[in-house]
């Protein structure tokens, strides 16, 4: 197995696992922002599609999900190589 392969194969597994974080965090935000309510403390919660949706402080554009678009799209490239 060379270097490359070793090196695709480690950015597929990363890739993999930010996209199953992502996911996990969009299922379980409901929950988690109704329990931080009826804990009656003082931190304030986002809904995680509203952070993906808001402007980015790095380009001034509301890109994050374009982001996370070209990571998949480069990274299916890649593997098509």
């Amino acid at each position: 197995m060379s270097m490359v392969d070793v090196g695709k194969s480690e950015l597929e597994k990363a890739s993999l696992y930010s996209l199953k974080l992502l996911e996990t965090a969009l299922q379980k935000q409901e929950s988690y922002l109704g329990a931080l309510r009826q804990s009656g403390g003082s931190v304030l919660g986002s809904r995680m599609d509203k952070l993906l949706l808001a402007i980015n402080a790095r380009s001034g554009r509301s890109d994050h999900l374009v982001n996370i678009a070209k990571l998949v799209t480069h990274f299916s490239l890649l593997c098509l190589i």
